[in-house]
């Protein structure tokens, strides 16, 4: 009895003895040694959820999935080449911005000749220089209505084609003029040489030609008479 006690106990630790030996050949076989001597091979510590501040050397790329939103900063404000950001973002360097058809009240965008601002309900330039001015929604796409009432115009509709309304005699520079849209007032016109004279007729906004009347000339002269032409004081433009 004392014999089978002794061989049975020699064998429990033969069975223990493989059993820890196993196990460590499996740790042993899981860990992966650094690539290079330490410490530059040595993994930090990872990212986590803690409310410790962290770091990373390196560059770090998110939201590879495409999810609606990439970023979220609850709180506090972001530097971009600053680590004590004044403001919810503050960038030491330039900013580049692109074009957007987004119409949320505060945008900004950069058109490819001016930087707009939304605002109300309509794209207004942000630099009162020209550009575009807003969407280019007078006809033939050539300015804004923005631009026309930056000018002291008035927009005005024909048909559906939106145009400006400018009180002056001619079309700012860079602007055309739209049909015959215009307002007049009476011209008189007199020739100095044999008195002849006319009155021009007129009209009030409307899509009319400028009206003229031709007064004096002689026969001496060959008849020629002078052209008088109506005064303009408004117009349409594009």
């Amino acid at each position: 009895m004392k014999k089978l006690s002794q061989q049975l106990t020699y064998w429990l630790g033969v069975v223990a003895i493989g059993l820890v030996v196993g196990l460590s050949l499996q740790f042993v076989q899981a860990w992966t040694e650094p690539t290079v001597a330490p410490p530059a091979g040595n993994v930090g510590a990872p990212l986590n959820t803690s409310g410790t501040g962290q770091f990373k050397s390196g560059g770090l790329v998110i939201n590879s999935g495409g999810a609606a939103t990439g970023l979220v900063v609850d709180q506090g404000n972001v530097g971009i080449g600053t680590i004590a950001p004044s403001e919810k973002l503050e960038i030491i360097g330039g900013i580049k911005i692109g074009n957007t058809v987004n119409t949320a009240a505060g945008t900004m965008r950069w058109t490819g000749d001016d930087f707009e601002g939304y605002m109300g309900s309509d794209w207004v330039s942000l630099t009162g220089s020209g550009g575009s001015g807003g969407a280019l929604d007078l006809v033939n796409g050539q300015h804004s209505s923005s631009q026309c009432t930056g000018l002291g115009g008035a927009v005005e509709t024909d048909s559906g084609d939106k145009f400006c309304k400018f009180s002056r005699s001619g079309c700012p520079s860079g602007w055309f003029r739209y049909k015959n849209w215009s307002t007049t007032i009476p011209r008189h016109c007199v020739d100095s040489w044999d008195d002849a004279s006319c009155t021009t007729q007129s009209h009030s906004w409307s899509n009319r030609a400028t009206e003229f009347c031709i007064y004096g000339g002689s026969s001496s002269m060959g008849g020629w008479g002078y052209r008088c032409t109506a005064t303009v004081t408004q117009l349409g433009c594009y």
